[in-house]
């Protein structure tokens, strides 16, 4: 009986993103349908092929690993077994487009709204073209280019 109790393992996550297939981003319009019966979701790893978790951008890696409960959330216990674990890597130029993609999206949400944000734009932009974030642009080109 000792060993019975003590043979489940927990992993706590820090931080998952409800992960959704493009048919199921067509069903879920609103907020609430995007945030009620989820049973899918996703955390992202970096990592290097030498072992570190952060690296030069052209050896920068991505592991996303989505977890399928079997419960949806909101439910009523915190804790819900997973019954599906899947993993794909991401090459650096993978992650570069991905990133891009993110930025791009963040930028047109900003600007398409009905009174942009003047403070959320600057910040944006300067994340997107800044020389201190990483010479985000002009890195990523030149080695992919």
């Amino acid at each position: 009986m000792y060993r019975q109790r003590y043979m489940n393992a927990y992993i706590q996550i820090t931080y998952v993103e409800a992960y959704f297939d493009d048919y199921e981003m067509k069903d879920r319009l609103t907020n609430f349908e995007k945030n009620f019966n989820l049973r899918r979701f996703m955390f992202t790893t970096p990592f290097t092929r030498s072992g570190r978790p952060r690296g030069e951008l052209c050896e920068q890696y991505k592991r996303k690993t989505i977890l399928t409960t079997m419960h949806a959330f909101p439910y009523v216990k915190t804790r819900i077994n997973v019954i599906q674990k899947e993993e794909f890597d991401l090459t650096p130029i993978e992650v570069a487009i991905e990133d891009m993609q993110k930025k791009t999206r963040e930028l047109a949400v900003a600007t398409h709204r009905e009174q942009p944000d003047a403070k959320m734009l600057q910040m944006l932009l300067q994340g997107s073209v800044g020389a201190t974030v990483n010479q985000f642009c002009p890195k990523r080109m030149d080695l992919h280019l």
